[in-house]
């Protein structure tokens, strides 16, 4: 499974890859390369994979950046060819500015030096010699890394948690042997003796008599096998010891034949190989009976291929060469094919075929001129005597033939060829024409036209077109004959027009409109303009403001941030798509609704009628709705902090046209106001907020079941304020009984005084 990691750090699994393919050499490149088809599944990851992504192995941990991508189309399916180096390679762009000091220094000095600040960790399983460095930095770490390496003769293995352990050889020693030919048939092998030698001699740093303080000698044992073979001397400014100058003589010279055998791994199991999976670097010890000697072979390349039973492919050899070295040996082999280096000229075998045929045919003399009687000059091929050059009075011809026909020649008529190389041909006063009436190519001066048919079905729609081409007067036209219009496309832009009608519409770069520096895009069009994306998203990203001047119609709006925002100077209306200005006479506005969760503003005014309305639902039950006036955090999961309203009066909706089952009310008023309990209390959102002086005196919903609302959970101060007016009248009721109690005393309590 692997998983691509963009830029920006977000994270996809791939599917639907072909070809996985994964390389990795000794002490070289490691790389990893797939096919990606974009599919339903993989259709958001695959617009994602870009150069300089990581993509995981997870079968591995490894990481791999990208670094070639070729993006083409297979059918109609969209494919990206994906080609992944390991990141380890990313400390090409880590520069080391500093140097280490000059003198001998130990493989773990160097290797701090190198890793210092990269995020890469590194073990050291054997023991190395100390060598010298001088001016050892002031590169990148992947050069400086190479050239430690090579000094010290070590290898290298990459962690997928970016730790390189460095020893002597990778690999293990499998116990089997190869006999070339014998228990093992190769597809593909290459043996190289070109740079075999057997003795090399070399020099350290210089004096300042230029002298060289170290010198040394090194002949192999191969030498009885091949002879002395003289190597190019090495030099080497950077060793002043005799033991590091030795140690990189043995180093430097190739004593054996370069041998190379690249295989399946399903064979090297054949053969007696008992591990499942190829080991980099793994030694085989190999006869190789066509030069009589023994080869110690090691798996220096493997390619294999994650998610299919295709067995890994294997290449043995005695080279290793370092990522950097291979590079430099890639170059220099392209170079040296075209640049003779002794002489300082390009060579002669990468010239244009033509103009190299034409060379030998001068210099080399592959013609000779004959005289024949009656006819003319003949310049004959002197190794095939039918290719001759006739010279007559009446042109000049070429024939292979023997004279039979001239298939290429010049004459009064004009000129006859099925074959022309140049470098220019001036047509001021030419006229090229090919082709027929209806479907041709013409040159003339300046003057370019090209014209055919072509049949396409757009929208459903299939038509046959006869276009013209032409290049004229420092623009390209494309002209539609049947349709009876063209398409200019100039320094200027791309205009449309249509014969006798204005332009369909025109693309004009460097356009001042809205623009005076002049460095702007203008899309206009005389009729409607449709952007359309079949098959994604279309996107408008002014760095400043988008500005539109008229009606936008569409069916929703969706921005990319958390907030939406529509600036006016004055009013942001919603009316109908009919859009009209009220200021215009006999053009009214017609309002549209608005719907939304939560409204912030700091008024709501009545647009065009009297009332103000407020709807809530009405569901019959304990749970019916209700207009709240709430703190800023709303419903806030029901820790709701509530705001007084404030008015001039309140009214209390009790018409007798709203109401159903009327009947007087049989309760005792006094009876409920005495039940109710009167608390004193200080409100949640007060104390949260660190007020606790702000005391509040009332009935509790939950203690007062007599006045609360149906859910239990408010007062309704309506039935509150009832009940207080039929306690007020049965008050009253009392207190007009006991008058008249007291009235019937008061007689009473007279009369009898009188008496």
């Amino acid at each position: 499974m692997l998983e691509l990691t963009t830029l920006s750090g977000e994270s996809h699994f791939l599917a639907n890859q072909l070809g996985l393919s994964r390389k990795q050499a000794v002490n070289g490149n490691r790389s990893l390369s797939f096919l990606l088809p974009k599919t339903d599944v993989n259709a958001h990851a695959f617009n994602l994979v870009e150069e300089e992504c990581f993509i995981t192995d997870q079968s591995t941990g490894h990481r791999y950046r990208i670094k070639q991508l070729e993006q083409r189309v297979a059918g109609q399916t969209p494919v990206k060819s994906v080609t992944a180096m390991h990141e380890f390679f990313d400390l090409i762009d880590v520069y080391k500015y500093n140097t280490l000091s000059n003198g001998v220094k130990t493989i773990s000095v160097v290797m701090d030096f190198i890793f210092a600040d990269t995020g890469w960790t590194y073990n050291i399983v054997e023991a190395f010699d100390n060598l010298e460095f001088e001016n050892f930095g002031d590169d990148n770490c992947i050069a400086l890394f190479n050239k430690a390496i090579q000094r010290y003769g070590c290898e290298f293995d990459l962690h997928s948690d970016k730790h390189v352990t460095i020893r002597r050889l990778v690999g293990i020693d499998p116990d089997l042997q190869f006999r070339y030919n014998h228990n093992v048939k190769t597809f593909k092998h290459t043996i190289d003796t070109s740079n075999l030698s057997t003795y090399i001699r070399g020099e350290g740093k210089l004096d300042d008599k230029g002298v060289p303080v170290v010198t040394a000698e090194y002949t192999s044992p191969n030498a009885a096998v091949f002879g002395v073979r003289h190597a190019k001397p090495y030099s080497n400014e950077t060793i002043i010891h005799q033991p590091t100058l030795l140690a990189a003589l043995k180093r430097q010279l190739i004593d054996a034949p370069e041998v190379s055998i690249e295989l399946e791994f399903s064979v090297l199991k054949d053969a007696g190989y008992l591990s499942e999976k190829p080991g980099l670097g793994d030694r085989i010890p190999t006869i190789y009976e066509p030069l009589g000697i023994d080869l110690d072979l090691r798996v220096m390349e493997i390619e294999d291929y994650p998610g299919t039973n295709k067995a890994p492919r294997v290449t043995l050899s005695t080279l290793r060469k370092s990522y950097g070295s291979a590079i430099t040996d890639f170059t220099k082999g392209l170079f040296d094919e075209f640049f003779d280096s002794d002489t300082g000229k390009l060579k002669y075998d990468v010239l244009d075929e033509a103009t190299r045929r034409a060379t030998e045919a001068l210099n080399n003399s592959l013609t000779e001129l004959e005289y024949p009687p009656g006819m003319g000059i003949v310049a004959r091929d002197p190794n095939d005597p039918l290719r001759f050059v006739a010279f007559r009075s009446a042109g000049l011809g070429v024939t292979t033939d023997g004279g039979i026909t001239f298939p290429n020649a010049i004459t009064a008529d004009g000129i006859n060829t099925n074959l022309l190389t140049a470098g220019q041909i001036n047509t001021n006063r030419i006229r090229i024409f090919g082709g027929s009436t209806t479907d041709y190519s013409m040159i003339e001066g300046s003057y370019f036209e090209s014209r055919g048919r072509y049949t396409r079905t757009w929208r459903g729609e299939t038509k046959t077109h006869d276009i013209r081409l032409k290049f004229e007067n420092g623009y390209l036209r494309a002209r539609n004959d049947n349709e009876d219009r063209s398409a200019y496309f100039t320094d200027f832009g791309i205009s449309t027009q249509v014969d006798g009608v204005n332009a369909s519409g025109t693309l004009e770069f460097f356009s001042k409109v809205n623009s005076p520096i002049g460095r702007g895009v203008t899309l206009t069009s005389e009729g409607v303009t449709t952007i359309e994306a079949n098959g994604g998203a279309v996107y408008i990203q002014p760095s400043t403001t988008l500005n539109v001047s008229k009606p936008i119609y569409q069916p929703s709006v969706i921005t990319t941030t958390t907030n939406g925002y529509f600036g006016v100077d004055s009013e942001f209306r919603v009316t109908s798509k009919g859009y009209a200005d009220s200021n215009t006479p006999g053009s009214p506005l017609i309002w549209r609704d608005v719907r939304a969760n939560s409204y912030f503003g700091d008024q709501v005014i009545v647009n065009q009628g009297t009332n103000l309305y407020l709807g809530v639902e009405n569901s019959g039950s304990s749970t019916e709705g209700e207009v709240r006036v709430t703190n800023k955090a709303g419903h806030n999961g029901g820790a709701i902090g509530y705001r007084p309203i404030r008015a001039s009066e309140y009214r209390n909706g009790s018409s007798v046209l709203t109401k159903q089952n009327i009947e007087p009310m049989a309760d005792e008023g006094l009876f409920v106001i005495n039940k109710l309990e009167l608390m004193r209390y200080v409100l949640n959102e007060d104390v949260d907020a660190g007020n606790y002086s702000n005391w509040q005196i009332g009935v509790l919903s939950e203690l007062s079941p007599e006045v609360a609302t149906q859910d239990g959970k408010a007062i309704n101060v309506y039935k509150l304020l009832s009940y207080a007016v039929k306690g007020l009248q049965e008050l009253s009721d009392l207190t007009e009984a006991q008058a008249e109690e007291l009235a019937d005393l008061r007689l009473l309590v007279e009369g009898g005084a009188t008496q």
